[in-house]
């Protein structure tokens, strides 16, 4: 018996059917493929809330500068700004709570190479300007997106890097007009590592390298969003300390230092949950007031986080339900059209089989090519789903040893059913 010409045989006369069942086949494992993936992701998504929110409390922290005179006059004084600077080192070093400076400041970037995705208003309840040209200096600016943190935010959020190295915080030096910066995921093929973007930062002008890439589908607890996604931000890493002000600064340098330590003042608080955190947070804030200061602030409470935080692990465990579900339902249905696929092909190879039987082929060559007919859409559409996941860039070795396995049982089944069917006609002499 040659294997290679029945193979042949098999595609001519049984090619439609073959197809169809190759195409099924392929079209469940990326399924099953895509699932597991969300599933993983899932799981991460869920590790990582808890890992950062569990057990916590959040409260915010907002200076009482709102009065527009006041707050010129408090940029304007140099010992008041030292004051800031002052405040923010002690909230940042105090080892009762992590202070979690982040503000979403836009930065206007000279000749910017990204579309509006980028562009500041992009998504938000505001008009997409674009492209621009500035009217004094002529250049072309647009507003990009940029994520203002200092690194106890960076640790806290757990930011991690899909390429490229992380913030070097002890070398972050605004004084030099060069700052270090990370890129959302989207960025990539746009710029690169080594880039550098200028920009114009609080009314300075800066370089601002690019030293890696933020890992896709980062997201921080912001403004009262449970996810805000970094995607298609800049991080800016805030200065690891502040400095006073020294008096022989000029006026347009000391006034860029205010408003940058005005930003950095406010930010997130997150304590561990106790009967008494809150009461136990003010004295703490009270402390570093009297030892600074700074009394121009109040602390309110971020109620909607815990809310969020309960609804954010309710939904997902309750996708993880649905995509179960979906999944089980996708493999029964999968069955039962493989299985009919099976039956019908079996029913027009039978024939055949008998003919081997006529011919004095003895039962292991008879199973041995039906194995074949069977077995060989199975592993074509598990070639065929690594070609995919490799191509589309979504390949995972634990995931396709995953579908192996329940490609596998599936085809197990199956065998089983027809192989039955196979020797129970052999013994009968096919009548």
């Amino acid at each position: 018996m040659n294997i290679f010409r029945e193979i042949r045989f098999y595609f001519k006369k049984n090619s439609l059917l073959f197809f169809l069942e190759l195409i099924i086949l392929t079209l469940f494992l990326t399924l099953v493929y895509v699932f597991a993936l969300f599933t993983i992701g899932i799981n991460e998504k869920t590790d990582k809330i808890e890992n950062i929110y569990n057990g916590k409390e959040i409260y915010r922290l907002i200076d009482k500068l709102e009065d527009p005179e006041e707050f010129s006059d408090f940029l304007n004084s140099k010992s008041s700004v030292s004051v800031l600077s002052n405040f923010y080192n002690e909230l940042d070093t105090d080892k009762n709570f992590q202070f979690l400076s982040v503000f979403d400041q836009f930065i206007p970037i000279e000749n910017f190479k990204g579309d509006n995705t980028f562009d500041y208003a992009y998504g938000e309840d505001m008009e997409v300007k674009g492209k621009y040209k500035d009217e004094i200096s002529k250049k072309i600016y647009q507003n990009a997106k940029s994520m203002q943190m200092n690194k106890n935010s960076f640790k806290f959020y757990d930011i991690e890097l899909a390429r490229g190295k992380e913030i070097d915080w002890e070398k972050v030096d605004y004084s030099t007009g060069r700052i270090p910066i990370l890129l959302g995921n989207d960025y990539s093929g746009i710029y690169d590592v080594g880039d550098v973007l200028i920009g114009d930062y609080y009314g300075k002008d800066f370089k601002f390298e690019v030293v890696g890439f933020i890992k896709r589908n980062t997201y921080i607890f912001y403004n009262g969003s449970s996810e805000k996604y970094l995607d298609n931000y800049i991080v800016v890493p805030y200065p690891l300390r502040l400095s006073k002000i020294d008096n022989e600064m000029g006026d347009m340098e000391s006034e860029f230092y205010g408003i940058l330590y005005s930003a950095m003042i406010n930010g997130d608080i997150a304590i561990e949950k106790s009967g008494n955190s809150l009461q136990t947070l003010l004295k703490n804030l009270d402390r570093i007031s009297q030892k600074t200061s700074f009394d121009k602030y109040t602390i309110i409470g971020v109620r909607n986080f815990v809310v969020q935080y309960n609804n954010m692990i309710a939904a997902i465990n309750n996708n993880k339900k649905i995509i179960l579900f979906l999944l089980i339902l996708n493999l029964i249905i999968m069955f039962i059209i493989l299985k009919g696929i099976s039956h019908f092909i079996y029913s027009k190879r039978k024939k055949v089989y008998y003919l081997y039987f006529l011919n004095g082929c003895n039962k292991g060559e008879i199973y041995k090519i039906f194995s074949i007919d069977l077995i060989l859409p199975y592993i074509l559409a598990f070639i065929l789903n690594i070609i995919i996941t490799w191509k589309y860039k979504f390949f995972d070795e634990m995931i396709l040893i995953i579908l192996a396995i329940i490609i596998f049982l599936v085809f197990s089944v199956i065998y089983r059913i027809f192989i039955k069917k196979l020797h129970k006609d052999l013994e009968n002499g096919f009548r």
